[in-house]
């Protein structure tokens, strides 16, 4: 996104956390590598740190940024979301 290159200035940071206050700012983890992704690497080579990742997180947590926030977001309900119940801490 341009204007966005320098994400580690405080000021910057200060910025995208403000706005992450909000319910109506969402943004779109696939979004990030959908573009490079594909040039360098595989769909399941770039998920896999991913679900790494968000081992760190509650289950709760995990499951919003997995599905539960694309369902709320775009009104779609995932197909199977059995397996990213096991992501995350109980």
């Amino acid at each position: 996104m341009p204007g966005c290159e320098n994400t580690s200035s405080p000021s910057r940071s200060g910025s995208l956390r403000r706005l992450a206050e909000h319910d109506n700012v969402v943004v779109k983890l696939s979004g990030l590598a959908t573009e490079l992704m594909t040039q360098v690497t595989s769909y399941e080579d770039w998920f896999a740190p991913v679900l790494e990742a968000l081992n760190a997180y509650l289950a709760a947590t995990a499951d919003a940024m997995l599905s539960a926030n694309a369902e709320r977001v775009y009104g779609v309900r995932a197909a199977s979301s059995a397996d990213t119940h096991s992501i995350g801490k109980p």
